[in-house]
């Protein structure tokens, strides 16, 4: 299930990327690895907000942002 919700998704949101500047970009691909986390922990919790319509971004956006650095 986890999979072919992630793969609906996936073309708009490579599409997405593809617009951003570069350091832009940079840190939504590492935002993207870490919220594509959230869809393997497989907990009851993540199937519920799949359910419910669960996006990439909504999952970046639940990670805790940490202070940046300049790579």
């Amino acid at each position: 299930m986890e999979n072919e919700y992630a793969l609906k998704l996936l073309k708009d949101h490579l599409l997405m990327v593809d617009k951003l500047e570069y350091n832009e970009r940079q840190e939504v691909l590492v935002r993207g690895f870490l919220a594509g986390n959230v869809f393997d922990w497989g907990a009851k919790e993540v199937v519920n907000l799949m359910e419910r319509g669960l996006s990439f971004t909504e999952a970046g956006d639940k990670l805790q942002s940490k202070p940046s650095c300049n790579l």
